[in-house]
């Protein structure tokens, strides 16, 4: 299962802090709901169909947009259940040209709009430091664009639902009376069904995404973040056509995200 090396790096790095951090750490009341709302300034690194590229896999980068990303947890003891959303954004990507001997220039542009679901259910195996199931799902709708030679009429729609089950690990560890880092990771397979909302195994693959940052107790319940945010689904092509097969795509976002909590 191929896992970002720097996804994997930034939650390796969170996790031994927090672990060598648990032992000096104050008990907590029983329970605590906690609304959030975050702001993650990114990029979205996306891939075009290969089958319109002969064998070929382009990606191309977004423009940076700022997504809100609101959340809602509520914990009792050990246990915690926590939901957020990536509210729909809408993404445009740089213009490229293909230059085929046979139907000469071709120009094509893309945009895309995208929203994502988190549920994860978590354990505090120690304090402050919790492991997660859950569940994610990404929508992702393309709207692309051909003009040249060999092309006309409406441009194409394509439309992509990823839904993965996932295994995560979450925590912070306090660094003086205000400030404390924190860290998560969370990986899963990844399934994708299409615009005729049937399971597509040629575009499978696996999801990690990983946030490491440090968090600041502004007032006595309220906290703000400020941290490095990244995920990807990473793709092999399964296909018939050896031109094809073994091709691998990623599909990336990443950038700054800075949050608020309050906690009551």
């Amino acid at each position: 299962m191929p896992i970002s090396k720097k996804s994997f790096a930034a939650t390796a790095c969170g996790l031994f802090v927090l672990i060598a951090a648990n032992g000096a750490l104050a008990q907590e009341k029983d329970w605590s709901i906690t609304l959030g709302l975050k702001a993650w300034l990114n990029q979205w690194e996306s891939w075009i169909s290969p089958s319109n590229l002969g064998g070929n896999v382009i990606s191309e980068t977004s423009n940076l947009k700022l997504a809100p990303i609101p959340s809602v947890s509520f914990k009792y003891r050990d246990f915690f259940v926590s939901s957020s959303y990536f509210a729909k954004t809408s993404y445009k990507f740089p213009t490229y040209d293909e230059l085929n001997p046979t139907t000469g220039l071709t120009t094509t542009t893309f945009k895309a709009d995208r929203k994502e679901f988190d549920l994860n259910f978590g354990w505090y195996f120690v304090p402050r430091l919790a492991v997660t199931l859950g569940l994610k799902q990404v929508d992702q709708d393309f709207t692309i664009t051909r003009t040249g030679s060999g092309f006309s009429g409406a441009p194409g729609v394509a439309k992509y639902k990823y839904a993965m089950p996932t295994v995560g690990i979450t925590g912070s560890a306090p660094i003086s009376d205000r400030f404390a880092m924190y860290g998560t990771g969370a990986w899963g397979p990844a399934v994708a069904t299409t615009i005729n909302g049937t399971k597509n195994s040629n575009y499978s693959g696996f999801y990690n995404a990983s946030e490491f940052g440090l968090a600041w107790l502004a007032a006595q319940n309220f906290t703000m973040t400020l941290g490095y945010k990244y995920q990807i689904i990473q793709n092999k092509i399964k296909s018939s056509d050896p031109i094809l097969d073994g091709l691998v795509y990623r599909d990336v976002t990443d950038g700054w995200a800075i949050g608020g909590l309050l906690s009551f």
